[in-house]
């Protein structure tokens, strides 16, 4: 009868590699949600200033076309904005007439902003709104 005193060479190589493949597997899952994590961060403060900036448009500020960059945290962010004119589609030639004529319909505005923090592009969020305020009347005399 054969007695057995311990391990090969062969299986402790064999054990100290499929530790080693393990070790290197949970190490990248762990560092790819830390780094899922820290994205998710950024683009929440990215959000939070975004929607500050959509809030004044309109309501601080008088809304009209123009194209503009700027930043945040001392250029830890950055911002480009662009203000359009669009065709209000309920105005269309497709649009169903009421018979009533608008005296001065509101005007349509579409807001995009692109918000970066990084130079890779998926750190970048972009965000487009649509915007309406009342257009000036044009020769309309209130009745007294």
């Amino acid at each position: 009868m054969k007695m057995s005193r311990g391990f090969t060479l062969l299986e402790v190589l064999m054990a100290v590699g499929l530790l080693a493949v393990t070790s290197a597997l949970v190490i990248s899952t762990m560092s790819g949600g830390l780094r899922q994590v820290r994205w998710s961060g950024q683009a929440s403060e990215a959000s939070m200033h975004a929607q500050s900036l959509m809030d004044t448009i309109g309501t601080m500020e008088f809304i009209e076309p123009e194209s503009k960059k700027g930043e945040w945290e001392d250029g830890k962010y950055r911002y480009q904005l662009d203000i359009k004119e669009v065709p209000d589609p309920s105005i269309g030639e497709d649009a169903v007439s009421s018979g009533i004529e608008a005296v001065s319909p509101p005007v349509l505005y579409q807001v995009n902003l692109l918000v970066s923090w990084g130079d890779k592009p998926q750190e970048q969020l972009r965000f487009v709104s649509y915007k309406a305020r009342q257009a000036p009347a044009n020769n309309v005399v209130p009745e007294l």
